[in-house]
């Protein structure tokens, strides 16, 4: 199974993520935390349990988080509904979700009220999404997926007991049903280059770094496992943002 990370522009968020004052985020990577959060509020205060109404639920969060001054509050969003797609918030670029960490952490916004469990499709999700945030270097290899309320200094009960009753299945390896071709980039990485027909490793170098070519070379191809190149497909690109 394949999931599919939506774009914040397809919700209805403006493509460039900034701070209150305007200002860009910067693209994070390696982050040591993928940090799982909930709503926090109970089922007689909001109801997020509508299918098909995440991308909604999602504009009406950034609001209150502008207003709070936290816009662009979580990375990802992950709904409740039966479906195979995720939702960038801040995406690979720096949110607020965690005061102090949001350089090193990932926060993912699960929609689940006080009451609620999460499903096996949202920890699923999760799963999955967490092997593409490393595959592409936005987590690092060896990061460890934490509640909320177990981050550096955070007082919390975030993400709540009914999720935490479910984390040895939210931090159990996804399981895939058949052999995945290389994933697609989570949006906006701008880590990878996405190869075009003719390239090669050497032609792919000259194009990305103006000295260094045979280094750089290297650096492609063990970052990538020599793998063949294919028109269309994405190759990560070490060391290097290529927007």
């Amino acid at each position: 199974m394949t999931f599919k990370i939506v774009p914040r522009e397809e919700i209805g968020l403006p493509e460039k993520v900034t701070s209150t004052d305007g200002s860009l985020r910067p693209l994070v990577k390696n982050c040591k935390y993928l940090t799982i959060h909930y709503t926090g509020v109970f089922d007689n205060q909001k109801d997020y349990s509508d299918v098909g109404d995440t991308p909604e639920e999602i504009l009406w969060l950034e609001q209150i988080a502008r207003q709070a001054g936290k816009p662009n509050e979580y990375n990802y969003v992950i709904g409740s509904d039966d479906d195979d797609f995720i939702y960038e918030y801040a995406g690979t670029r720096r949110a607020a979700h965690s005061s102090g960490e949001n350089s090193i952490a990932i926060g993912v916004l699960l929609f689940l009220n006080v009451e609620d469990a999460p499903t096996t499709k949202m920890i699923q999700k999760i799963q999955w999404l967490r092997d593409v945030l490393k595959y592409y270097g936005v987590l690092s290899k060896d990061a460890e997926t934490t509640p909320h309320k177990n981050m550096p200094g955070a007082a919390t009960a975030c993400p709540g007991q009914h999720v935490l009753n479910n984390w040895s299945a939210i931090i159990a390896p996804y399981q895939q049903e058949t052999q995945q071709e290389t994933p697609e980039p989570p949006v906006g990485t701008g880590l990878v280059y996405k190869i075009e027909s003719g390239d090669n490793y050497w032609s792919i170098a000259r194009k990305l770094y103006s000295t260094s070519v045979g280094a750089a070379v290297r650096a492609l191809m063990d970052a990538n496992d020599s793998k063949d190149l294919y028109a269309g497909k994405f190759l990560k690109v070490p060391g290097k943002v290529v927007l």
